[in-house]
């Protein structure tokens, strides 16, 4: 939780912010000038970095007691910029965790595709062994079709897991 809200004020999400609002060359925003405040001239051009320690000096995450749950506040003179610069910020927030999310399922997805295919290789190599086996020691107490049948049962039982595995990526 410490984590999610350290990442929801992070450096990241605000420069990522700046770029989307373009808020590096908006000198309102820069001066934190109130709706229709004339800037004033300044000596240097200021750039994404100041933007970005703007927005983080104006920003406060305050997490609620007893819960998993913070205020998000965004102080700023123009009402209406403060509302769409917060929102902004937020859904990035969330969009980069979906990502995340996204990324780390699509990697443990893809290892269970390749364990089951290393499972599938391995079942098929060990019953053709336990036939030849039961074959050299005329054993042979399951057909061939009973070995298959139970085959093609456990490929299904692994399809299965790797079915629900993509459903819960989706």
């Amino acid at each position: 939780f410490v984590t999610q809200q350290k990442l929801l004020g992070s450096r990241a999400v605000a420069e990522d912010t700046v770029m989307t609002l373009s808020l590096g060359r908006d000198q309102a925003f820069l001066q934190n000038l109130p709706p229709g405040g004339a800037p004033r001239p300044t000596r240097r051009e200021p750039g994404p970095t100041d933007a970005v320690d703007a927005l983080q000096a104006r920003l406060k995450i305050e997490p609620i007691r007893d819960s998993r749950l913070v205020v998000v506040n965004y102080e700023d003179a123009n009402p209406e910029r403060a509302r769409k610069i917060l929102s902004t910020l937020v859904d990035l927030y969330l969009n980069r965790n979906i990502d995340q999310v996204v990324a780390s399922t699509g990697a443990a997805s893809e290892w269970l595709r390749q364990q089951v295919d290393n499972l599938k290789g391995e079942l098929e190599k060990n019953e053709l062994a336990l036939h030849e086996y039961k074959k050299e020691r005329r054993l042979l107490s399951l057909s061939l079709d009973d070995q298959s049948s139970m085959l093609r049962e456990e490929m299904r039982q692994l399809n299965e897991a790797l079915t629900r595995v993509r459903a819960d990526k989706e």
